[in-house]
């Protein structure tokens, strides 16, 4: 789920804090209260909404501006940010930014912005579940490439990304907030080897497409433009679940404070995707054929008129392999 970290204010000064659109963030109110004040009150900018949050349920005043006693208990969670005020008051100063990650998670084929769902990060199964779908790229676009698409990484044509799961990084920020801050998008470093994410950059096949997570890279830092901006990306899989791997895969946008050179990059917010690799699955000699293959060969004259006679009466398109491109090789049938 989108989540942001907890904002600290203190009094007579003002704070500035980032804020990102549809989250919901802690504000410490009373890490920072002045020595004997027993009660708080809020207000805050038109659109910012703010929900406090108390054990016990606190009793308001049914006059003048509500006021809640001030407890270790004490939680403000709110989406947006305003100015805050009490007894003595402590002001914060937001800037509002979107940040959202958005792929299929309905399985309608369809992306989903982030903001439209609770929670992204979880998977579950059923014709009423939500979670994106991830196919292992294992087919060849090239037939005389000698290795499964996967295996390597590139993007040779079109017909492979529909082999591939899309997702889009949205952004709308002030024209220098990258300046100050650094968006970061990574993998689990034990899931690493199962997946392998692309960046669609402007260009030509195959350059167009860059590879920033996968089995030799678990993080990737973003390098965008502010203002409104959209990224997108396209995720493959790498391996079929197993034993050891349940099949989920989670992808996490990272956005970190940088503008204290003297401090480490601090975590202001993170929102995350989980994907699903769809099973290895076999079509049993039960079901109805579509279109037979077969080899001619030398040998094969009477069973490829028996066969031919049989795929009339079935009602399904037969292709023969000719010997100069079969090679003599019958399992191609």
């Amino acid at each position: 789920m989108a989540q942001g970290t907890v904002i600290h204010v203190a009094p007579e000064q003002p704070t500035h804090a980032v804020c990102v659109v549809g989250t919901e963030t802690p504000l410490d109110v009373c890490g920072s209260a002045p020595k004997g004040c027993t009660s708080f009150g809020i207000t805050a900018s038109p659109g910012v909404v703010v929900h406090v949050a108390h054990s016990p349920p606190a009793k308001k005043n049914t006059t003048g501006a509500s006021k809640w006693p001030l407890d270790p208990e004490l939680e403000v969670r709110i989406s947006y940010y305003g100015p805050k005020t009490s007894p003595i008051q402590a002001l914060l100063y937001l800037t509002g930014v979107e940040i959202s990650l958005s792929t299929d998670v309905t399985r309608t084929g369809k992306k989903k912005s982030a903001r439209t769902k609770k929670d992204q990060s979880t998977w579950t199964w059923g014709p009423y579940g939500q979670g994106a779908i991830l196919l292992v790229n294992c087919d060849k676009e090239n037939p005389k490439s000698s290795k499964m698409d996967f295996e390597d990484d590139k993007i040779l044509d079109n017909k492979d990304l529909q082999d591939m799961s899309p997702m889009t990084l949205s952004t709308k920020t002030p024209k220098d907030f990258f300046a100050k801050y650094q968006l970061v998008l990574h993998v689990p470093k034990a899931k690493m080897s199962k997946v392998r994410v692309f960046r669609a950059t402007r260009g030509k096949l195959p350059s167009r497409y860059k590879v920033v997570l996968g089995p030799q890279q678990f993080s990737h830092c973003l390098d965008l433009p502010g203002g409104q901006h959209s990224t997108d990306f396209y995720v493959e899989g790498l391996a079929f679940p197993d034993a050891d791997f349940q099949g989920l895969i989670p992808l996490t946008v990272s956005l970190l404070d940088k503008s204290n050179p003297d401090l480490p990059e601090a975590l202001v917010f993170q929102d995350s995707v989980t994907f699903r690799v769809a099973p290895w699955i076999m079509t049993p000699n039960t079901q109805p054929p579509q279109e037979v293959y077969v080899c001619r060969i030398p040998e094969n004259e009477d069973f490829l008129r028996s066969l031919t006679a049989l795929t009339k009466k079935a009602k399904c398109k037969l292709t023969v392999c000719p010997e100069e491109e079969n090679l003599d090789d019958q399992w191609m049938q």
